[in-house]
């Protein structure tokens, strides 16, 4: 192919993710590939994120993640530190999930059995991780946005009807 030439987009590259070229892509995080498949796919996002903690849980030992989207229900990381206390464990890392405009979408709270700081190698999954989260929850919020807007364009509009009085009718 000639440099020249761009390359085909590839339907499972996520934006928000650093592109290597093909030969130098690596997944850091296990199943990651099968991640942002499932992302691309608009696959549920709770099976989304649980598959982003499981691969962080196996890959750094004794930890516990969780990511939690940002809106009206959502619980502060500050309950879900005092509930990790109450449980004996510990804050490992704690970052809040940000979208492309700087918008706050959620965060990712990973806790451990007793206190340590994270590796050169846990810091690198962590960072993945929350990118990867990230991508997930910001394609989750922008789908749910058209889908209001299909919805609302496809709504039919009350118009008002004017009617005679009946005494104006009778003369």
């Amino acid at each position: 192919m000639d440099d020249s030439q761009p390359r085909p987009y590839k339907h499972w590259q996520v934006p928000l993710l650093a592109q290597l070229p093909e030969q130098e892509c690596q997944f850091v995080l296990n199943e990651e590939e099968q991640i942002l498949h499932a992302v691309s796919a608009c696959a549920p996002i709770a099976e989304t994120l649980y598959n982003i903690c499981a691969a962080l849980d196996c890959q750094i030992a004794n930890t516990v993640s969780l990511v939690s989207i940002s809106g009206p229900e959502a619980t502060s990381a500050a309950e879900g530190n005092r509930t990790a206390a109450f449980l004996g464990l510990y804050v490992f890392h704690s970052v809040k999930l940000l979208g492309d405009l700087g918008e706050e979408l959620g965060s990712l709270e990973v806790y451990c059995c007793g206190p340590r700081v994270a590796s050169a190698e846990e810091l690198r999954l962590l960072d993945r991780a929350q990118r990867v989260a990230a991508v997930a929850i910001d394609r989750e919020i922008k789908a749910a946005r058209r889908a209001d807007l299909r919805i609302s364009e496809n709504q039919p509009v009350e118009r008002r009807v004017l009617e005679w009085p009946d005494s104006a009718n009778q003369s």
